[in-house]
């Protein structure tokens, strides 16, 4: 009955912790912007958007982030212009079966976009 019990406390904690470290509003945020140059459809849904200057990086839209007044996914050519994660935290999985990530980006907290 013990280590049942120290089972189940180290899977509430082992959780509680990986759900603050996932949640982006508890995370550090940083302002981007630039044209997309690259975009790449994720099985785990979102896309992967490579910006370019003036604050290059790749960025990982997820559908339910606050999009300002046109609601336009992301697409190549696009400007977009917004508030991310600091770090790059979620992976763009190509394949569930093995196992493919693409590449990392910080999740895209609300943009405003061209159309």
């Amino acid at each position: 009955m013990q280590k049942a019990k120290k089972i189940i406390f180290s899977a509430i904690t082992i959780v509680l912790i990986f759900s603050f470290w996932a949640v982006p509003s508890a995370q550090a945020q940083r302002n981007f912007g630039g044209t997309i140059v690259f975009q790449r459809y994720c099985l785990n849904g979102g896309i992967l958007v490579t910006i370019a200057t003036p604050t290059p990086g790749d960025f990982f839209w997820v559908a339910g982030n606050l999009p300002f007044s046109m609601h336009v996914i992301p697409h190549v050519g696009q400007q977009l212009l917004g508030m991310a994660t600091m770090a790059p935290t979620m992976p763009c999985i190509i394949n569930y079966y093995p196992t493919v990530i693409y590449g990392y980006g910080a999740i895209i907290l609300f943009h405003g976009s061209s159309i």
